[in-house]
């Protein structure tokens, strides 16, 4: 468990920097709390649909909902930066 805290520690403050890096310094607060809620919805909601989708059908289920699920939201993100950059498509 402290190897999980370690490498979570290492992988934090540069998506940090790259939030704050990508985003206009006029929302930059907006930036690092959608990053947060984000973060935040995950662990909320990621075991919850991981174990309904194991005790449904079994781990290739989980597996297979889970990442489309994180396919789904890459997508959202690449979109939704375009827009709020001004480059819509």
């Amino acid at each position: 468990m402290a190897g999980l805290g370690v490498l979570a520690a290492v992988m934090f403050p540069p998506a940090i920097l790259l939030v704050a890096e990508l985003s206009d310094e006029r929302a930059r607060g907006s930036a690092m709390g959608s990053f947060n809620l984000a973060g935040s919805l995950g662990f909320a909601v990621g075991p919850i649909l991981g174990a309904w989708a194991y005790s449904s059908k079994g781990f290739a289920f989980a597996f297979l909902v889970c990442g489309m699920a994180e396919i789904f939201v890459v997508l959202a993100a690449v979109i939704a930066l375009r827009v709020w950059r001004g480059r819509p498509g």
